[in-house]
């Protein structure tokens, strides 16, 4: 890709898929971790004792200390980005939601992105928004789901073109989504294989968030949320109005974070949070089960 080089600030890079594998469920959770957690989750190991992935957490996120950063003994996060150490309020953020075929990459492909630009207030500066040609079939149960049709998607760009367009328009921004898992699996497979890295911006995960600030909500759905906090809910499941409703979301909790920085709030994400997820799936690697589904509810 001829626009490479200018996204290697926004990338993690390095040809080791361990420590890709690492990078993205630390950034995923979006806090400091306990290491031998993380190696145990991140990479799917079973079986060994506790000291087998302490000892291996040691040597990993060793490798790297300009991007892992040591918070005491076994308690890793990803070290902060001086330009976005600034407070919350001051800053500005990439709301993105994404419409796939299915499950996970490379067998299943994503056919619509969009994103919102939003300031420390909530309020939206610019948007980005697109169908893409997943270049194979809408199964019908995700067709129901998203009203979105192969007829609509024919003549749409394909992921590769769509690319370098997202990557501008994320450049120099905290990115949001509410389902790290579901929406970054794709991000990273496509960023991973056209640019040979991960998006390394910070990221905030709506669900944290409500995990944090709404306990005991019983469920972390973009609808429960925004239901539980009186924020109206329309139509759903499209790209353009998820991501405005996770603006909504945003909006809400920024309110309480307004102060603080991105690293802030990472930092105050405990190792014992509930919502832990396994490892993600990078550069087609299936290392989990069912990382995401079609579509967050």
């Amino acid at each position: 890709m001829p626009l490479n080089h200018r996204f290697d600030t926004m990338l993690f890079q390095t040809p080791s898929q361990t420590l890709k594998r690492l990078f993205a469920y630390l950034r995923n959770h979006g806090g400091a971790l306990t290491g031998s957690q993380a190696v145990k989750r991140a990479l799917n190991l079973r079986g060994k004792p506790k000291e087998f992935y302490a000892t291996l957490s040691k040597v990993l996120f060793g490798q790297i200390p300009e991007t892992f950063e040591k918070l005491s003994d076994d308690e890793y996060c990803v070290r902060p980005l001086d330009q976005f150490n600034i407070p919350l309020g001051k800053s500005t953020f990439a709301v993105v939601d994404i419409e796939t075929t299915g499950g996970k990459p490379p067998q299943e492909r994503v056919t619509e992105i969009a994103a919102l630009r939003i300031d420390g207030k909530g309020r939206e500066l610019s948007q980005f928004s697109t169908l893409v040609n997943p270049r194979k079939k809408i199964p019908p149960y995700v067709v129901r789901h998203t009203k979105i049709s192969d007829s609509m998607v024919k003549s749409a760009p394909s992921i590769d073109e769509v690319m370098p367009q997202l990557m501008t328009f994320l450049e120099g921004n905290i990115l949001v989504v509410h389902d790290s898992f579901a929406d970054m699996q794709f991000l990273d497979y496509d960023c991973d294989r056209l640019y040979n890295g991960l998006l390394a911006l910070p990221l905030l995960n709506t669900q944290h968030l409500a995990e944090r600030y709404c306990p005991g909500l019983g469920g972390l759905g973009l609808s429960r949320i925004a239901e539980h906090l009186d924020i109206a809910i329309g139509e759903r499941h499209r790209a353009l109005v998820d991501a405005k409703l996770t603006v909504c979301v945003l909006t809400h909790f920024l309110t309480k974070l307004n102060d603080l920085t991105i690293y802030d709030v990472y930092l105050n994400n405990t190792p014992e949070s509930s919502y832990i997820r396994p490892g993600p799936t990078i550069n087609g690697n299936n290392i989990t089960n069912n990382i995401g589904s079609s579509k967050k509810s």
